[in-house]
Parts: C-alpha cells; structure tokens; sequence
C-alpha cells in the first residue's frame, strides 16, 4: 500500500513539474511577443489634406524599383455614386460588370499627378487603397471601371508620365456593403499613395452629388 502511495504521489509530483514547466514556457513565449512588439519597427506615416501636392520622394508602394522621385500625387475630389450613376456618368454599358461583381455604391477619386524629371518611374495603382477614418474597412480600385473612368490609361495600373508633365484621372473604388445608407454617411477616408519607407496617406472627404 505504502509503494502505491508513494507511486501516486511520484506521479502526481511529476504532473505538477509539468504543468509549472508549461506555464513557464507559456509564460516566456507571451514575453517575447511582447518583446517583438514593443521593439518592432512600425512605418513612419505622413498625413496630408486634399488639394495638397505630396511628394513621393522615393517612397514607394510595393518595391523600390517603382523609382517615384519627382512625382507628386494630389487628391482633387471625392464623391460616391451608386453602380447606375458611375456608369451613366462615363458613359458605360451596365453590362461591363455581371450583376454579380457590380458594387452597391462606388467611391469616385479624382487624382492629379505630376512628374519634374523621372524617366525611369511609375506608380502602382493596384495599391492605392481606400481605407475608413476609423480603419474599420478598406477599399480597392476596380480595374474594369478604372478602364472605363480613365480610358487613355489602357487599363494599365502602372502609370507612367513624361517629365514635366500632369495627368489628371479619377480611380474608382468599389463599395459592397449592403448598407448603402450607412456607406453615404461615411465621408472620411484615407488614400494611400505609399507604403515603403514611409507611410504616405492623403484624407479624402466626399462631396455631395
């Protein structure tokens, strides 16, 4: 009887060792989160307001070999159009989307950019999201109504300028939410013109139609 007590106890002993051990390295691993996060280095970020030129200066949104010195981007205007008035106003056809992939409302972006002396840079468009004031959702460029809002542009995301030169475009961003109520009340948001080294953001306040 005595080794069974003393067999249990081993084992309840050896449980106990396991369960501190455990704890220790759930412990340690919380730690180093932690650690990682207080000490990660989180990008600079830059505000700007609309009508306001911002220079790239070599920031850039997915690589460097995008090459932005000398450009400069400017958000003209916003203002959000159902599917039927974005295509009435660029003179579409309804059917360039299927009813499945047409977004209830559409935010519509006018943009300038201009170039002093780059020969060798573009910008990525694809990355040109749309985020909330309150970061709770993102929007993103709808490339078949991009063709549509810019037709000189070919559909191509890269844009690219002569020096000395400025283009004028707008880029539309699809909205899906069913709550197109609720999309009208939101009138603040955020463009981001780049990502890398620092983070470029230009607020966008919509206009009334």
């Amino acid at each position: 009887q005595r080794k069974a007590m003393n067999g249990s106890f081993q084992m309840q002993h050896k449980k106990f060792i396991k369960i501190i051990v455990f704890g220790i390295a759930i412990c340690a691993l919380g730690l180093r989160i932690c650690y990682v996060n207080i000490t990660a280095e989180h990008p600079h970020v830059e505000t700007y307001q609309m009508n306001e030129w911002v220079e790239l200066n070599g920031n850039f949104q997915e690589e460097s070999a995008e090459e932005t010195t000398g450009y400069a981007v400017r958000v003209n205007s916003a203002r959000l159009l159902t599917y039927k008035e974005f295509i009435e106003q660029y003179n579409g056809n309804i059917d360039c989307l299927p009813e499945s992939a047409r977004p209830i409302g559409i935010v519509d972006v006018e943009v300038s950019v201009k170039n002093t002396a780059n020969l060798n840079g573009w910008l990525s468009l694809y990355y040109y999201m749309l985020t909330s004031a309150d970061h709770t959702f993102t929007l993103y460029l709808n490339s078949t109504l991009f063709e549509l809002a810019a037709p000189s542009s070919n559909g191509e995301l890269n844009i690219r300028i002569k020096p000395n030169s400025e283009y004028t475009f707008h880029i539309p961003y699809g909205y899906f939410s069913e709550r197109i109520d609720i999309a009208r009340m939101d009138t603040k948001y955020n463009m981001v013109v780049s990502h890398y080294p620092v983070r470029k953001e230009c607020n966008v306040l919509l206009r009334e139609n």
